[in-house]
């Protein structure tokens, strides 16, 4: 018992004494590099880690966005509507939203991107890969996802699906094992 009280005061004086280098006069002489140790997959439909999310969210956008107050509200998507049987879900998207080569984001990235999420089978497909049965871009703004059962937070699950571009991955692709989708281009976003 004595000597937790010694090692928990002795751990104290030394916070603290860390804590007042850093103050006043040396703080200007001193400086803390923090590393969080791990690196992100630029994918992202590939990893699932905080730094994985910390780039996706900064890189990527997805149909919904989270709110302070734990709701989620529109992004790429303005809105969206629920059918009765509650296996529907139809996302009207944003018009002239642009990826980085100023092409047009259109329901069908939506579209591919669900897909290829679900068949690579790796990062946040774990949320969507037994609920989804099929997605489509029913015309050039509006995608429709048909669920296999009943899930009430599919529209929350939303935030970690990340939209990719389709044209650039089908013209980066290289030979893999997803048939006429080769590699799905995993090989050029995981390597530039």
């Amino acid at each position: 018992m004595k000597t937790t009280k010694v090692v928990m005061f002795v751990i104290w004086v030394l916070g603290l004494t860390i804590g007042l280098s850093f103050t006043g006069a040396w703080a200007q002489e001193r400086v803390l590099y923090y590393s969080v140790g791990s690196t992100a997959h630029p994918d992202p439909h590939m990893g699932t880690g905080y730094v994985d999310t910390t780039v996706y969210i900064n890189s990527y956008d997805s149909l919904v966005r989270p709110g302070k107050d734990y709701s989620v509200g529109p992004h790429i998507a303005t809105d969206w509507t629920v059918s009765d049987d509650r296996l529907t879900y139809t996302f009207r998207l944003r018009k002239g939203v642009l990826f980085h080569d100023s092409s047009e984001l259109t329901a069908e990235d939506v579209a591919f991107s669900m897909t290829r999420l679900i068949k690579l089978g790796r990062g946040f497909s774990f949320l969507f890969r037994d609920l989804v049965e099929s997605v489509e871009a029913t015309d050039k703004y509006t995608v429709k996802f048909k669920l296999k059962k009943k899930f009430g937070p599919f529209v929350s699950s939303l935030v970690r699906f990340f939209i990719v571009n389709k044209q650039c991955i089908l013209a980066n692709k290289k030979p893999g094992d997803f048939g006429e989708f080769g590699d799905y281009g995993v090989g050029y976003l995981m390597n530039g």
